[in-house]
């Protein structure tokens, strides 16, 4: 049937269709290369709290490095203007934080290949149907999504940058993150202990809001994502890619 089908087609739709094939499969070896080196050892991750201060914001490199993960990232709602998404890099209240290949000599300014941003939950305009208590006292920091290039994903980087966006929004005076994940990415969370409230429900599509807090995070979480420590061998289990509705102002 597939040949008969491809009969049928023009030439330039065949060499585009094969053309497609043989670059998802040259994408999908690069991937399990990287992987590999990973687990193996040979190449290492960490993560870097950035500094976003003065008029300039981020460095050059960083913020162009951000806006192409960000550009290659699917994420069905969130904040769809590249515009809004740069502005919001150049707040000196917005919480970034990468997850970079460490470098040979133990330097941790290397190449980036994920992210997760946020910032007060004030400057973000909630889903339909979602009601914070706590939005206006200031007290809250919300967590848009975590972005990670192909290859990388799966090697805990995730959950490695979603632990330290928790410790970095309380060293900044927060008491509470909350986000947009699937359920049972949260349930799976509020068994391992967890302080995790779902505040609002959605169905069918379960991308429920909720809410962490982290006065009271215990120190078996904290020291789970040790900034000094490398990143190495991990579960697919691990990376959590948060979705997110809101729009930053």
């Amino acid at each position: 049937m597939f040949e008969h089908v491809l009969y049928a087609v023009p030439d330039g739709y065949k060499k585009n269709f094969f053309d497609n094939v043989a670059a998802f499969k040259k994408a999908w070896l690069k991937e399990m290369e990287i992987r590999n080196s990973i687990r193996r050892g040979k190449i290492n991750l960490t993560t870097v709290i950035e500094k976003i201060e003065g008029q300039d914001g981020l460095q050059t490199a960083t913020r162009e490095s951000v806006l192409d993960i960000y550009r290659e990232s699917h994420v069905p709602i969130g904040i769809k203007s590249e515009k809004r998404f740069r502005m919001s890099l150049n707040r000196n209240d917005t919480i970034l934080i990468t997850l970079r290949v460490k470098e040979e000599d133990g330097g941790a300014s290397g190449e980036i290949v994920g992210y997760v941003k946020g910032g007060p939950l004030e400057n973000y305009q909630l889903r339909h149907g979602t009601h914070d208590k706590n939005l206006g006292k200031k007290n809250t920091a919300y967590m848009e999504w975590i972005s990670i290039r192909p290859g990388f994903w799966g090697e805990t980087g995730g959950h490695v940058l979603r632990i330290e966006f928790l410790k970095e929004a309380k060293h900044r005076g927060y008491s509470y993150i909350t986000s947009y994940v699937h359920r049972n990415v949260v349930m799976q969370r509020i068994n391992k202990g967890e302080n995790i409230e779902i505040v609002q429900k959605y169905d069918p599509d379960k991308l429920d809001y909720y809410r962490v807090n982290v006065s009271t995070m215990i120190s078996s979480i904290t020291e789970s994502a040790d900034r000094s420590q490398t990143v190495k061998s991990i579960d697919m289990a691990n990376m959590e890619m948060d979705k997110t509705y809101p729009i930053i102002d």
